[in-house]
């Protein structure tokens, strides 16, 4: 029954004109239907262009967040002959078809006439390679020297800034109790820690060295000693104090007994048993540092038939190898480098100097300094192994 004929119920309608009143309401609800199953489908369909276009939007919105943190990326690394040029802009003029750069001019309308600082960001300009440390890379079609590498513990370690010349971070000395199974309605085992603070203060790394004006009046030649010279020099510096001056973890474990002939992948591998069983596998190494000899000696590792064994050998590790000169042959440090925490406090500044009778002579000081913060959590030292090839297969063998 429709509602026309619904509403008429009750009263005195000839039965034929009641037949006409319900075809009209089979006619309405036939059109009601189709007009609602209409709707329905345009309804569908605006929810999927809705949807359609939110999506749009997101997508447009990160690819406007993935272009600015690319351009904040580039601007983070963006060449020292870039910066230079940006900073120096006004003292660099064309003579003979070469770029000239008048740092004295500089000097002097920064508003000291003896000395001109300039601080630089060194970043990594792309991926490590295991070559020379000490190789400038080739310049650019546009005649643009690119950065160096930066040292390799910068590439695989926690780095980031520090506000302040010493840090105070704090260590885990010891500690009472832990995590146990508990019965429905027990007390929950209590756990206490104790710390301990430790103060790390900023380490100071400087050269400096005497150049002839000449030498650095052309302004590509300028950027070249700046960078090869005297930023370098200040970087690997840095590298080797910290592998120098930070305590790391001794091969100790006794789980690895036994091996054949034990060879210095053997040795890397025991080291890598050590890390996971002091940490139940909670930290995984991510890198292993060696000397480039040491890294040869593992290339050139073969089966008694005469087969290479490198390739293997990568896959089993899963590691990033990297070497550094700052590492003595034979020696290797494996671990998660994401602990080892670099805190830079003044990044790298170049100074430009005339002192004594260095105007006389056209000869300019250059002085290359940076202050930077560095530690391995106590609590974090497990995440590493340094040692000698040579004590590792002794103690596995």
């Amino acid at each position: 029954m429709g509602k026309l004929t619904e509403r008429l119920q009750g009263k005195e309608i000839p039965a034929e004109d009641m037949q006409k009143f319900e075809a009209i309401d089979e006619v309405l609800d036939e059109t009601v239907k189709a007009h609602t199953k209409e709707l329905s489908a345009k309804a569908v369909e605006l929810e999927k262009k809705q949807e359609a276009t939110e999506q749009a939007l997101l997508d447009m919105k990160k690819m406007l967040e993935g272009k600015e943190q690319a351009e904040n990326e580039t601007e983070m690394r963006k060449s020292i002959e870039a910066q230079l040029r940006e900073k120096l802009k006004k003292y660099i003029t064309v003579v003979d078809g070469g770029e000239k750069v008048d740092l004295k001019k500089a000097a002097i309308d920064m508003g000291n006439s003896k000395e001109l600082k300039l601080s630089l960001d060194v970043k990594a300009a792309g991926t490590i390679t295991t070559g020379s440390l000490l190789t400038l890379n080739a310049s650019s079609e546009d005649g643009v020297y690119l950065p160096l590498q930066d040292n390799v513990l910068r590439m695989v370690a926690d780095v980031t800034r520090s506000s302040a010349r010493a840090i105070t971070i704090a260590e885990i000395a010891a500690g009472e109790g832990d995590a146990a199974v508990v019965a429905e309605g027990a007390a929950k085992p209590q756990m206490d820690t104790d710390y301990t603070e430790r103060l790390v203060p900023a380490v100071k790394i400087a050269v400096f060295e005497k150049f002839s004006e000449e030498t650095l009046y052309d302004f590509p030649a300028f950027v070249n000693e700046c960078v090869r010279i005297m930023i370098n020099r200040v970087r690997v510096k840095e590298e080797s104090e910290i592998l120098a001056n930070i305590t790391l973890p001794a091969y100790t474990s006794t789980a690895i007994t036994g091996v054949i002939t034990p060879n210095n992948y053997d040795a890397i591998e025991a080291a890598r048993n050590q890390i996971a069983s002091a940490t139940g596998l909670q930290i995984v190494p991510n890198a292993l540092l060696i000397n480039p000899a040491d890294y040869t000696a593992l290339k050139l590792i073969k089966t008694t038939g005469g087969e290479y064994l490198f390739s293997v050998i990568e896959q089993q590790l899963g590691l990033r190898i990297i070497e550094s000169t700052n590492i003595a042959a034979g020696t290797f440090v494996l671990g998660d480098f994401r602990f080892l925490h670099i805190r830079d406090w003044q990044p790298i500044e170049i100074t430009f100097g005339w002192v004594n009778d260095d105007f006389t002579k056209n000869l300019v000081t250059v002085v290359a300094e940076e202050r930077v913060l560095y530690y391995v959590k106590k609590q974090e030292a497990g995440a590493f192994v340094k040692d000698t090839f040579a004590n590792v297969k002794t103690a596995i063998a």
